[in-house]
C-alpha cells in the first residue's frame, strides 16, 4: 500500500512538472512511466523528452492509445477467459452429476431385474420404484438440458467478447489498422512460416515526409486526418494476405508474405503514388493544404535471420530515401556496399 501511494505521488509530481492535465488516461500513462511497468512506453517518453517535445494532450493521448490501452484490453481478454473457465467448470459439474444419476438409475434397473427374476419380490413395488426413478432421471435430464442451453448462450457471448477484446488489443485507436503489438506478433508468425515453406517475404517501412512540420503548422487534428488517410491508402493498396500496421508516430509498416523485392517495390510505389495524388483539405475551414509525400524502405527476409535484421535493412533503405530527397521507394539493394 505504501509503495502504491509513493508511486501515486511521484506520478502526480511528474505530471505537474510537465503541466499535464490530470485525466484518468494521462494518469495511467505516467503511472506506467513512473513504475517502469511498460519498458516501451518509458523508452518512448525518454526519446520524446530528449527531443524537447511537449507532452500536450495529443501526444499524451497517442501514448495512452499505443502503450496503455492494449494492456487494458489484454486484461479484458484475461477476465473473459476466467469467465469462460467458470462456465466450463459448471458444465463439467452438471454433466458429472448427470453421470452419477445415470449410474444410480442403472443400478436400480439391475436390482429390479434381479428381484423380478427371483420371483419373490412384490412386482407392484418394483414397478413403482422404477417409475419413481424414471421420473427423477427425466427431471435431472431436463435440468441438464436447460443448463446446457443457458451455458451455450453465455459461451457464445463470451466468445464474442473475447474476439472484440483481441481486435481492440491489436488495433491502433486512431487509424483503425493493426498496431505495433499486432505487427510484432504477425512478423514473428509470418517469418516463421516463410522459413518453413521457403517462400519469400518482404517488409515495407513507410514514413510521412516532414510530418512534424505539417503537424506544427496546421495542428494535430489535421495531422490525425493525414495519419488516417495514409492508413486507408495502405489498406486499399495491399493484398488480403498482407499486414499493414501503424508502427509508431508517423511511421507505418507493411508485411508482405510471398512477395519478392520487385513485387514489394511495386506495392510501395503504388502506396506512395496514391498518397501523393490526394489533396489534404482542412475540415474546419475547407482550406486546401496541398499534398503529402512518403518515403518507403523495402527489406527482404533471409530465412533463419532475426527479424530485427530485416527491419534494420528496411529502415536503412528508408533513411537513404530521406538522404536522397524523400518521396521515393528504395530497397535494400540500393544500400551502399
Amino acid at each position: 500500500m505504501q509503495q502504491t501511494q509513493q508511486y501515486g505521488a511521484e506520478t502526480l509530481r511528474a505530471m505537474e512538472e510537465r503541466s499535464i492535465e490530470p485525466t484518468p488516461e494521462n494518469y495511467a500513462v505516467w503511472y506506467s512511466f513512473v513504475t517502469g511497468t511498460n519498458a516501451e512506453l518509458r523508452k518512448q517518453v525518454e526519446i520524446m523528452a530528449s527531443n524537447d517535445q511537449e507532452f500536450d494532450k495529443f501526444r499524451n493521448q497517442s501514448l495512452f492509445e499505443e502503450y496503455v490501452l492494449p494492456d487494458l484490453a489484454a486484461g479484458a481478454i484475461a477476465s473473459a477467459g476466467d469467465d469462460l473457465d467458470n462456465i466450463v467448470y459448471r458444465l463439467n459439474s452438471t454433466v458429472g452429476e448427470a453421470g452419477e444419476s445415470a449410474e444410480k438409475y442403472g443400478a436400480a434397473l439391475a436390482q429390479a431385474s434381479d428381484s423380478l427374476g427371483a420371483g419373490g419380490a412384490d412386482v407392484q413395488a418394483i414397478v413403482g420404484s422404477l417409475m419413481a426413478e424414471t421420473k427423477a432421471m427425466q427431471e435431472r435430464n431436463a435440468a441438464l438440458q436447460a443448463e446446457l442451453m443457458e451455458s451455450t448462450s453465455e459461451i457464445d457471448a463470451l466468445r464474442e467478447k473475447l474476439e472484440d477484446s483481441k481486435r481492440e488489443a491489436e488495433t491502433d485507436g486512431l487509424t483503425g489498422i493493426a498496431n505495433r503489438k499486432c505487427f510484432d506478433r504477425s512478423l514473428d508468425e509470418i517469418s516463421t512460416a516463410a522459413q518453413a515453406s521457403g517462400e519469400t517475404m518482404c517488409l515495407l517501412m513507410v514514413d510521412i515526409d516532414f510530418f512534424k512540420k505539417f503537424n506544427d503548422t496546421f495542428g494535430h487534428a489535421t495531422g490525425d486526418q493525414v495519419l488516417k488517410l495514409v492508413a486507408r491508402t495502405l489498406t486499399d493498396c495491399v493484398r488480403d494476405e498482407d499486414v499493414a500496421a501503424r508502427y509508431g508516430g508517423e511511421e507505418f509498416s507493411v508485411i508482405l508474405p510471398g512477395a519478392d523485392l520487385d513485387k514489394a517495390w511495386e506495392i510501395g510505389e503504388r502506396i506512395r503514388t496514391q498518397v501523393g495524388d490526394k489533396k489534404i483539405i482542412k475540415r474546419s475551414t475547407n482550406e486546401d493544404l496541398g499534398t503529402i509525400t512518403l518515403s518507403v524502405g523495402v527489406g527482404r527476409y533471409r530465412p533463419g535471420e532475426p527479424t530485427a535484421d530485416l527491419m534494420k535493412r528496411a529502415d536503412e533503405a528508408l533513411y537513404l530515401c530521406k538522404e536522397q530527397g524523400r518521396n521515393r521507394v528504395l530497397t535494400e539493394e540500393n544500400l551502399p556496399g
